[in-house]
């Protein structure tokens, strides 16, 4: 354990920490909050933060969801903290402070009530209340009854067994309107996330019946064309059909074939049906050649 995380640990033990009782840090007029401290509030352990960190580096951007401090700017945070705010030893070289972003990016990998819970604290009561002073005032944002409607939306999805997951749900949302979590959206774009998902459900769902009927048609005019070679009583009935125009030959027709191509161009996944169709031409042609030796013996004798 660092000189840091024994500090807050044993800060931690003689008082709970909670998002009210916070002390009030920000590096460059941005709230920010330790790994410790955002672990201690989240119900984990900091390990836990920064090896989520490491193993998602590349969704974690430096300046936008942490600040990594050492050297000068280090050792002006530790002057510009009171006595009551200094969680940081002399020992510590390097510091990760999270922002709003960052603590919202760590809620989402948890994934726990908890974590959602806290950081929804963290966004009204820290970040928020902590950047009005230093920033101009943000557009207001929805409170938690203008969300309502966009949470039963996902539940209804959910209900309905659309194939779709909780975090890829809501994952469509924070693309959508660039947020980290729904906290952020105000209340026109929570309703307007609503109306997104009844988009993405229609496709997602229907995507099949939406999609335009493929034209493949292969009727008995398919034989037109090879009336030549097959003839006219061939197609009379299936059992009058030649066994040796059932073996595969470029200049034969092959309907069957024809058609499994077009399901697969279509995006149809007919891999079994090939495979089937593929084995029986064979085990014709095998057969064929078997009774084509048996007559030449019977006919010599």
């Amino acid at each position: 354990m660092t000189t840091l995380a024994k500090t807050v640990s044993t800060n931690t033990q003689s008082r709970a920490i909670s998002v009210d009782s916070l002390p009030s840090i920000s590096h460059n007029s941005v709230p920010v909050i330790t790994t410790e401290l955002l672990a201690n509030l989240y119900g984990t352990v900091p390990i836990r933060i920064r090896q989520s960190h490491k193993r998602n580096s590349d969704h974690f951007i430096c300046g936008k969801h942490y600040f990594k401090l050492e050297g000068k700017e280090l050792a002006d945070l530790r002057v510009s903290l009171s006595y009551s705010q200094n969680l940081v030893s002399p020992k510590v070289r390097v510091l990760i402070l999270w922002t709003e972003r960052g603590a919202a990016r760590h809620a989402k990998m948890l994934e726990t009530d908890q974590a959602w819970e806290v950081f929804e604290k963290l966004e009204d009561c820290y970040f928020n209340a902590k950047a009005e002073a230093v920033k101009q005032p943000k557009q207001k944002k929805s409170s938690f009854d203008e969300r309502t409607p966009l949470r039963q939306y996902v539940e209804k999805m959910i209900a309905n067994k659309s194939g779709m997951k909780y975090p890829a749900i809501w994952r469509l949302v924070h693309d959508r309107f660039d947020v980290e979590h729904i906290n952020q959206l105000s209340a026109s774009e929570s309703l307007e996330a609503v109306e997104f998902l009844k988009v993405i459900e229609g496709e997602f769902i229907g995507k099949q019946e939406a999609l335009p009927t493929p034209k493949i048609s292969y009727p008995m005019s398919f034989f037109d064309s090879y009336r030549w070679i097959v003839g006219e009583k061939a197609l009379s009935a299936p059992w009058s059909y030649p066994a040796n125009l059932l073996t595969p030959d470029a200049d034969y027709p092959n309907p069957c074939r024809l058609l499994l191509d077009d399901m697969k161009e279509a995006g149809y996944k007919v891999d079994a049906a090939l495979f089937q169709l593929l084995s029986l031409q064979h085990h014709v042609q095998m057969l064929r050649k078997k009774v084509t030796a048996v007559e030449r013996v019977v006919g010599c004798n």
